[in-house]
């Protein structure tokens, strides 16, 4: 697969890596931040977008297990770095409907 620098990749199902990613202790707790304290429980990674920068730039559909459907915007930055995934921003939506 050709990547394409600065363009979204089409909307994909979520693996274990974005899962791992969503999952991670450190996005978590920036979740819970960013929801004014309130614990977002167990995050499910539904579908996903990337997009190549200086890294990887997510947008993953999330359902947290009290039933709220978010938008996660995450920055994996290059492996040379060795740097952890940054959460950028998220947004609470509708429930997101997943076409597979």
């Amino acid at each position: 697969m050709a990547f394409e620098p600065g363009a979204y990749m089409v909307e994909r199902k979520c693996g274990a890596e974005e899962q791992q990613l969503v999952g991670s202790t450190q996005m978590k707790q920036a979740v819970q931040r960013a929801r004014n304290g309130e614990d977002p429980g167990e995050m499910l990674a539904l579908t996903y977008r990337s997009q190549v920068v200086n890294g990887f730039q997510y947008v993953v559909k999330v359902k947290t297990a009290d039933n709220v459907f978010l938008l996660l915007k995450i920055l994996q930055p290059p492996g040379t770095t060795r740097a952890n995934a940054q959460f950028e921003r998220l947004k609470v939506t509708d429930q997101i409907p997943i076409d597979f």
